[in-house]
């Protein structure tokens, strides 16, 4: 280039107008021209539209996946946990849906919705629902888990307690279906009868349509025929006693005394007393250390007490004294 930019603008400008006017071009050659860059510019905008429907297939798939376990889910309740076995005296079976086969119930198995659990001689079992409720199983009883709150119960006695439960449990039998509304109730189908036992609380009692409630100290007797007798029953009535054997012990690993005595005498239906308001403060400052996981009820507050000066006795009408333990027959 030279110094003087306008000289090279003039010598370009003479340049064109010498080549003069370019001859036309042929129309085949045009169309020629026009139908390849059109066939080029579709199939680049096929390969593209393919990559778009891989991509969205691949999305499709992935979503059809993740919604097909979702149907899975629904579609087999069974596979929701409602339940877990705690306490097991003697021997026990379990089974998910009705044809599965029938296994040893062990502890801490986790039960499906649908999972039937039975019982033979000697056998009892206590399972916590999902919820938090009780539900312990006397010798020689077959239930099935039908809902969260929904047991089935083909034969046996079968003991509810629903003190950490916001909603309603509903026992079943062939005859009746019996609902809770306070917190402890025993429900028994044998001999084509239903019987209905409250301890704490209220229990409804659904008979054909028609509905009858027992509070705590009274039993309902259905009869096959339908016939309905009320009678009394004491809270701490010697037939109570089996629901202890497979109760759920709490956690006493930095828990006050007068918690774990509060929790015996619900689980055994007997009035708590103290000797003293000495007594009785003690055992608020009292902190326990272990664990009672494997014992009953008053076992269990025989063997925290042993750690204290403290002493724990059974009067005559059937409450339990917590008292000073005599240090003169400690010594001898």
């Amino acid at each position: 280039m030279t110094e003087h930019p306008g000289q090279d603008t003039d010598m370009l400008a003479q340049i064109i107008r010498a080549a003069g006017r370019r001859p036309p071009v042929p129309p085949e050659a045009s169309e020629r021209v026009f139908a390849a860059a059109s066939a080029a510019l579709q199939a680049k905008r096929s390969a593209r539209r393919q990559r778009w429907l891989w991509q969205g297939a691949a999305a499709a798939a992935v979503l059809l996946a993740a919604l097909g376990i979702s149907l899975v889910l629904v579609q087999e309740g069974s596979a929701i946990p409602v339940a877990f076995s705690d306490q097991l005296v003697g021997e026990a079976e379990f089974r998910t849906g009705a044809a599965g086969p029938w296994l040893p119930l062990v502890r801490d198995r986790k039960l499906q919705i649908g999972s039937t659990v039975r019982t033979g001689s000697g056998g009892r079992v206590g399972l916590v629902l999902a919820q938090g409720a009780s539900l312990r199983l006397n010798e020689w009883t077959e239930v099935r888990l039908a809902g969260p709150t929904r047991i089935e119960m083909t034969a046996g006695t079968a003991y509810i307690d629903a003190q950490a439960v916001g909603g309603r449990i509903e026992v079943v039998t062939p005859l009746a279906v019996t609902r809770e509304v306070g917190t402890q109730f025993e429900v028994r189908y044998q001999d084509q009868e239903h019987r209905v036992r409250v301890r704490e609380g209220e229990a409804i009692v659904n008979l054909h349509g028609r509905q009858y409630r027992s509070g705590a100290g009274e039993q309902l007797l259905v009869s096959a025929a339908g016939d309905v007798r009320r009678t009394p029953i004491a809270i701490n009535d010697a037939s109570w006693e089996w629901v202890q054997l497979v109760a759920r012990a709490p956690d006493i690993e930095n828990r006050p005394l007068d918690e774990i005595l509060a929790w015996v005498a619900r689980e055994t239906g007997r009035p708590l007393r103290y000797e003293s308001p000495d007594v009785q403060a003690l055992t608020k400052s009292t902190i326990l250390h272990g664990s009672i996981r494997n014992l009953a009820p008053l076992p269990a507050a025989q063997t925290v007490l042993a750690t204290t000066d403290l002493d724990l006795e059974i009067l005559s009408d059937g409450s339990l004294l917590v008292k000073g333990r005599n240090r003169v027959d400690q010594i001898h």
